[in-house]
C-alpha cells in the first residue's frame, strides 16, 4: 500500500525501464560485434547467389511504339466515330487478324522461344501490351521479347498491320465513292440522250416547231 502512495515510485520503474532498454542495445550490439565476420560472410553469399542468379536468367527487351490516332483525319463520319473511340482501336490491333498477320511476317511461330505444343497467338499476346492515352489521343503498342531488334521490330510490324487496315478501308470507301459519282454521271448523260433523241423526234414530226435548239431552250434540259 505504500508503494501505492509513494511519488517516487513511478520515477523508479521508468529508470528501470530505461536501464533494461540499455542492456537489450549493449547486449545486441555486443552479439553483432563478436558475430560480424560471420554476418558479413552471410551478406557477402547473398549478394553472391542474387547476382549469379540475375546472370543466369534470360535477360528481356521491351520496344515501345506510339500511335497518334486523329479521327478529324477520316473523311467518313463513321470511321471518323471509330477512330474516337481509343478501346475500339485497341481492341483492333489486337484482334486476331492483325496478331495472325504480324507473327506470319516475323516469322514468330518459329522463334526458338516459342513451344511448338503451345499456340503462337497465346505466347505473342503475353508478350504484347497495348495501352491508350485518351489525354493524348494516342496508343503504346509494346512489345517484350529475348533480342532488342526483335522487340522493335514486332512492335513496329503491329503499327503497320494497323495503318494498312485502315488504310485499306479509307481506300475502299473512296472506291465505292468515285463508283458511286460514275454511277450517277452516267445516269445523268443517259437522260440528257434521252431528252435529245425525243427533241430530235419532236423536229421530224412537227417541222413548223423550228430547229433542235430552239426546242432545247424552250424545254430547258
Amino acid at each position: 500500500m505504500d508503494n501505492v502512495n509513494d511519488p517516487v515510485a513511478p520515477a523508479e520503474h521508468e529508470e528501470s525501464e530505461a536501464f533494461f532498454l540499455k542492456r537489450i542495445y549493449r547486449d545486441f550490439f555486443e552479439t553483432v560485434q563478436r558475430q560480424k565476420y560471420w554476418i558479413a560472410l552471410f551478406s557477402f553469399c547473398v549478394v553472391l547467389l542474387v547476382a549469379i542468379f540475375s546472370f543466369l536468367q534470360t535477360p528481356y527487351y521491351q520496344a515501345t511504339t506510339t500511335l497518334l490516332i486523329d479521327s478529324d483525319m477520316a473523311q467518313d463520319p463513321s470511321e471518323q466515330k471509330s477512330l474516337g473511340n481509343l478501346e475500339l482501336q485497341v481492341a483492333i490491333i489486337q484482334s486476331p487478324e492483325i496478331i495472325a498477320k504480324v507473327i506470319e511476317q516475323t516469322n514468330f511461330s518459329v522463334d526458338p522461344s516459342v513451344d511448338s505444343r503451345v499456340d503462337p497467338r497465346e505466347v505473342f499476346m503475353r508478350f504484347l501490351d497495348v495501352k491508350s492515352k485518351k489525354q493524348n489521343k494516342t496508343i503504346d503498342i509494346s512489345f517484350l521479347s529475348e533480342n532488342a531488334e526483335t522487340a522493335a521490330l514486332t512492335a513496329n510490324q503491329i503499327a503497320q498491320a494497323y495503318i494498312e487496315g485502315k488504310t485499306t478501308k479509307s481506300s475502299g470507301v473512296v472506291v465505292d465513292s468515285v463508283e458511286s459519282l460514275q454511277a450517277q454521271l452516267a445516269q445523268q448523260v443517259e437522260k440528257h440522250n434521252a431528252v435529245k433523241n425525243k427533241i430530235a423526234e419532236l423536229n421530224r414530226e412537227n417541222p413548223e416547231l423550228g430547229n433542235e435548239n430552239i426546242l432545247a431552250d424552250q424545254i430547258k434540259y
